[in-house]
C-alpha cells in the first residue's frame, strides 16, 4: 500500500490482485471502474485508489489493465497538479483529484511500466523494455528501447534520474546514460 496526500485528502493506492470487475464477490466495491480495452478477457493488474476526507472514504476507483503485472510501491504513482498518474501493467492511468475522473490511459511500455517520476525536466517512465517521457496529457514525447530488460538480476536500482541524465542498467549489467531528450550519451 502507498499513502499520499493531496489538498487535505488522504490517498491510498493498493494492489487488488483478485478484484474482478462486476463480481459481487469483491472484498470492496469501488465507486468507479476503469479498464483498458482488453480487460474484459483477461487482467494482469488491478490497483485500487481510495480517497479519504475526514477519515471517511470520499471516492474510490479501481484501474485494471492487461500487460506485465505491476505492484504498488513508492514510485508507482505520482501526483502532478490535480491529477494522479499511476503505473498499471503496461499503461499509465491519469485520474483527476479528488473525484477520480479518468483523464486518459496511455500505453508507455510494450510490457510493463515499473515506475513514474516527475522532475523539473519532465515526466519519466521506467518500463521493462523502454524508458519514456510523457507530457501531462499522456502524450509520449519519446521512448527508447534497450538491448535487454531494464532491471538487474540482483534487483538493485536500474533507473536513476540524476541532475543531467538518467542512469539505466539492464539485466546484462550494460549501463546507459540517457539525456532528457531521449538520446543515449
Amino acid at each position: 500500500m502507498v499513502k499520499l496526500n493531496f489538498a487535505g485528502y488522504k490517498i491510498e493506492l493498493i494492489n487488488e490482485s483478485v478484484y474482478s470487475p462486476g463480481s459481487v464477490d469483491n472484498d470492496f466495491h469501488y465507486d468507479l471502474v476503469y479498464k483498458d480495452e482488453e480487460t474484459d478477457f483477461y487482467r494482469s493488474t488491478n490497483h485500487g485508489v481510495k480517497i479519504y476526507r475526514h477519515e471517511k472514504i470520499y471516492k474510490s476507483a479501481v484501474i485494471c489493465a492487461v500487460g506485465g503485472a505491476t505492484g504498488v510501491h513508492e514510485n508507482s504513482a505520482v501526483i502532478i497538479d490535480e491529477d494522479i498518474l499511476i503505473c498499471c501493467a503496461d499503461k499509465i492511468f491519469s485520474l483527476g483529484l479528488p473525484n477520480l475522473e479518468l483523464n486518459w490511459i496511455t500505453q508507455v511500455d510494450p510490457a510493463t511500466c515499473f515506475q513514474i517520476f516527475q522532475t523539473e525536466n519532465g515526466i519519466f517512465v521506467h518500463g521493462e523494455l523502454a524508458a519514456g517521457k510523457i507530457d501531462k496529457k499522456g502524450n509520449i514525447i519519446w521512448s527508447v528501447d534497450f538491448a535487454d530488460i531494464l532491471v538487474t538480476p540482483e534487483g538493485g536500482d536500474s533507473f536513476i534520474i540524476n541532475k543531467d541524465f538518467i542512469a539505466i542498467e539492464d539485466w546484462n549489467h550494460t549501463k546507459y546514460r540517457l539525456n532528457f531528450d531521449g538520446r543515449i550519451i
